[in-house]
């Protein structure tokens, strides 16, 4: 995923780049950028290679637009390794929405973790594109 969907995807979850110092009540707001709680950062995290930061800020993010996550893991002969593929999967909760988008990412040898978060932020970039959300 590119640096820029990445970045989409940050901004989507609330994080916010200030290029100038925002001043008002208090000690006004330093230049860079700040997470959806308001605290300065040091840049927004690679959402595609950390599924940890996926968890932390796009899940809740789903969850507020009433969109439920599957997270899949698939292996070759219903054993619990090796491990071939993982899939993500969002679907609306509530309304009795149509709505579902699934995304499977191949393991090839790589990092569980890496392809899980792959997975997710794939498929959140098509439902933005599907549903404009």
């Amino acid at each position: 995923m590119s640096k820029d969907s990445n970045q989409k995807l940050a901004e989507w979850a609330g994080f916010r780049w200030y290029g100038e110092p925002i001043y008002g009540p208090g000690d006004g707001t330093p230049k860079g950028w700040h997470n959806p709680r308001g605290e300065a950062c040091n840049g927004h995290p690679r959402f595609s290679a950390d599924i940890k930061a996926c968890f932390e800020w796009l899940v809740p993010e789903l969850s507020m637009l009433g969109i439920g996550v599957t997270i899949t893991i698939f292996d070759r002969r219903q054993l619990l390794w090796p491990i071939e593929g993982v899939q993500a999967s969002l679907c609306r909760l509530r309304d009795g929405g149509d709505l579902e988008v699934k995304v499977r990412e191949d393991i090839k040898g790589g990092d569980l973790g890496e392809a899980t978060a792959l997975a997710l932020c794939t498929a959140v970039k098509e439902l933005r594109e599907k549903e404009q959300v």
